[in-house]
């Protein structure tokens, strides 16, 4: 619910969360990011969660007070006041815009008896979305069912870019390999052309000679290949605890991401791109 925390020194504008604490650990990552107090106990817990920089802007700590006020289903102001039980750490527009408490409790101050606004859920594989959002417009056709592209677009187009650059960037790759590996074949036939001679004079024919040197070139690459894919590999799995990035938490603030990036290598990756 859009609505408004009162603190004794300010008064900001937020958006109310009723959450169930269980259910919301599997699809959120607020719980993981606490760094002051503890999470929602459960349903009916009259604590609040709030972000760290909506704390230091309402200049409030945990233990505080504060009053969440919105529009109740009477249309009335509805208004209750909250412990701070816990503060996370997110980016700055996370932080500033949500605030989270027990979904029964916010249910009873604003009137809502049993109601609620969103249930949301998680894909395993973004592949499988597709399918999934046909089965839930099927099974619920009154609802207002959308994925996440539909409901974050600028976060949709970021992605499709993002996997365009992607692409772009290694075909480029390729081609400056390609360049590499076919000018090292070059200067391998040209310094081995008394060898071949050798060899045609043995006896053996044109067409075997270039079968030996394609056979030479795809053994070298595939050992490139595998050895890369081995270095690969071996270099995720050295960074698996995180690439701290806090040096540029501001720049990435602004973008809504995280200050450590944590690198996953897929083994279809090698398949495809073998």
């Amino acid at each position: 619910m859009p609505g408004v925390v009162q603190s004794e020194y300010k008064t900001l504008p937020i958006t109310i969360l009723g959450v169930d604490p269980v259910a919301e650990a599997q699809i959120s990552s607020v719980p993981a990011k606490l760094v002051e107090g503890r999470n929602l106990n459960g349903l009916n817990d009259d604590g609040v969660v709030i972000g760290k920089n909506l704390a230091e802007r309402l200049k409030t700590e945990i233990g505080r007070r504060v009053i969440l006020m919105s529009q109740g289903a009477d249309g009335l102001l509805a208004q209750q006041s909250f412990y701070i039980v816990g503060i996370f750490d997110a980016d700055q527009g996370f932080e500033d815009m949500y605030v989270f408490t027990g979904r029964s409790l916010a249910q009873q101050y604003l009137g809502l008896d049993n109601q609620i606004s969103q249930i949301a859920f998680t894909v395993p594989l973004d592949t499988d979305l597709p399918m999934v959002m046909d089965r839930i417009t099927a099974a619920a056709p009154d609802l207002d069912s959308r994925d996440w592209r539909k409901l974050s677009l600028l976060l949709a187009a970021m992605d499709t870019s993002m996997g365009a650059i992607i692409y772009v960037w290694l075909g480029i790759m390729i081609v400056l390999m390609s360049i590499g590996i076919i000018n090292t074949q070059l200067m391998a036939v040209f310094e081995r052309t008394q060898e071949f001679g050798l060899m045609r004079a043995l006896g053996l024919k044109p067409k075997m000679v270039l079968m030996l040197v394609t056979m030479e070139s795809a053994l070298l690459i595939r050992l490139g290949v595998l050895v890369a894919m081995g270095l690969a590999a071996l270099t995720i799995w050295s960074l698996r605890g995180g690439i701290d990035l806090s040096a540029y938490a501001a720049g990435l603030e602004e973008f809504q991401q995280g200050q450590e990036l944590f690198p996953v290598i897929n083994p279809s990756d090698y398949i495809i791109f073998r």
